[in-house]
């Protein structure tokens, strides 16, 4: 599958089409992303599948599509399921920054989707998690090294965390790589009749609490 975003027709937007791995033509329809729009070159268009891995629960086939609004404010994933329909769509972030620079992994469905975004006013990397059903858990903000700027971002995720791999520059232009590891952020609710942990909304079993 492939995804673009346009400007130049009477639809503008995120979309997508399947593609004939044998001769790289279209096989299909295109599907246009609702609700997307945001084409400048510095805000990525970022899909990914389900990887084909043993146990692998759902059909290959289904990819993860996240988008920009047209304003750049608010990040979405969309899912594209077997029969080229888009099967679920959710908003992963909002607010009045500029979300660019956006990334998404995934390990299984939706056991570990992963989600990345540059948010401009802070100047951060933002990493959220879907770690089941349609909850993400809580946004993690991390820090550039002092003096650099983000200029790529990507992900690759495991089954406990995500790898943050990102090309920075200075103000002299000068062009590193950074990478660190991101893992999911836990909750911790209750009081005096006990206590729960929460990844998301979904309680983590066997959790030890000090």
């Amino acid at each position: 599958m492939v995804a673009w975003c346009t400007e130049l027709q009477a639809t503008t937007g995120v979309f997508v089409a399947r593609v004939d791995p044998l001769t790289g033509a279209r096989a299909g329809e295109v599907i246009h992303l609702p609700d997307s729009g945001r084409c400048p070159a510095d805000t990525r268009v970022a899909l990914v599948g389900s990887p084909d891995r043993p146990e692998q629960t759902l059909d290959p086939s289904d990819f993860f599509i996240a988008t920009s609004s047209v304003s750049g404010r608010t990040v979405r994933v969309y899912e594209i399921n077997h029969e080229d329909k888009i099967a679920w769509r959710s908003i992963v972030a909002a607010g009045p920054s500029v979300k660019q620079q956006i990334a998404l992994a995934t390990t299984r469905r939706l056991d570990g989707l992963w989600a990345a975004w540059r948010d401009s006013d802070s100047d951060k990397v933002v990493v959220r998690r879907l770690p089941g059903g349609i909850d993400w858990d809580t946004p993690l903000a991390m820090a550039l090294p002092r003096g650099q700027s983000l200029s790529q971002l990507t992900l690759g995720a495991q089954k406990d965390r995500v790898d943050v791999v990102a090309t920075t520059s200075d103000d002299n232009n000068v062009v590193s790589l950074y990478t660190t590891q991101a893992f999911p952020t836990l909750t911790l609710v209750g009081g005096r009749g006990g206590f729960k942990v929460l990844e998301a909304t979904n309680p983590v079993a066997r959790a030890t609490v000090r």
